[in-house]
């Protein structure tokens, strides 16, 4: 069941649909909603997707609802996960080119509008940045990114952070669905949209900060890795010698990472 919040839909079309979904994040909601508004240039709709919340993240959203209009609300009331709560936002997206955050990141100013302006120049139908990843600790990664990368390219590893993307739905020829997976599900997507389609046009420059706000524990490193072999084995059809090479890659870039 979905219960649909403040928000104002008669306003004009947007130039991009940013999806916000959110999971308990009071701690961090506010400030990725206002790097949203900071944002300059292209007409842009915020749709942030409650995802049954149980603590104020809800609440947090609707006020920021009902402060601007640009911004809109939609409360899940079962807990659907990542991907069926961006799912939702992008059904009620109205741009044709969308774009998304996580509730724990932020975007720096001027995202919006270089992003739009690389894809004009490119006739990029997928886009994505470069971006800060910042540990609990304070210490930050810069992440570089190359300037377009092809589906056989993502295979050998994901460069591309879901917080930079966007999206021009027209351009990719096909539906933009989230696979209904617990992880990996923005890797799956990127591949499944690359596939026979141009390369992603890549903007190596920092306009955003992903913020990691849960401890690295190996469980969840061993989760991550098993729904990387599952994309490879379900959904790209690689065969079990093909997928440990490039599962071994997988490893060693993430080796490298920590050291």
């Amino acid at each position: 069941m979905i219960i649909l919040a403040e928000g104002d839909v008669n306003r004009d079309r947007p130039e991009v649909s940013v999806v916000l979904p959110a999971w308990n994040a009071a701690a961090t909601l506010a400030e990725a909603i206002v790097s949203v508004q900071a944002q300059e240039g292209p007409s842009w709709e915020l749709i942030v997707v409650d995802d049954a919340s149980t603590d104020t993240t809800g609440r947090i959203a609707a006020a920021a609802a009902r402060a601007d209009g640009r911004v809109r609300l939609a409360r899940l009331a079962v807990r659907g996960g990542a991907a069926a709560a961006r799912n939702q936002g992008l059904m009620m997206a109205r741009a044709r080119r969308v774009a998304f955050l996580d509730a724990d990141d932020l975007w720096l100013p001027g995202k919006l509008a270089a992003q739009v302006a690389h894809m004009d120049d490119t006739g990029a139908g997928l886009s994505f940045t470069g971006y800060i990843f910042r540990r609990r600790d304070g210490v930050e990664r810069r992440v570089h990114v190359p300037d377009r990368i092809d589906h056989a390219g993502l295979l050998e590893g994901n460069v591309i952070g879901c917080l930079t993307v966007m999206i021009d739905r027209v351009r990719v020829g096909g539906p933009v669905v989230f696979p209904a997976l617990e992880r990996r599900q923005d890797f799956a997507l990127w591949l499944r949209l690359l596939r026979g389609n141009d390369p992603a046009a890549g903007l190596d420059r920092v306009l955003a900060v992903h913020r990691r706000t849960a401890g690295s524990l190996s469980s969840a490193r061993m989760a991550a890795l098993a729904a990387t072999w599952d994309v490879y084995r379900r959904q790209e059809r690689i065969d079990r010698v093909a997928t440990a090479r490039l599962m071994a890659g997988h490893v060693l870039r993430r080796i490298r990472e920590i050291a």
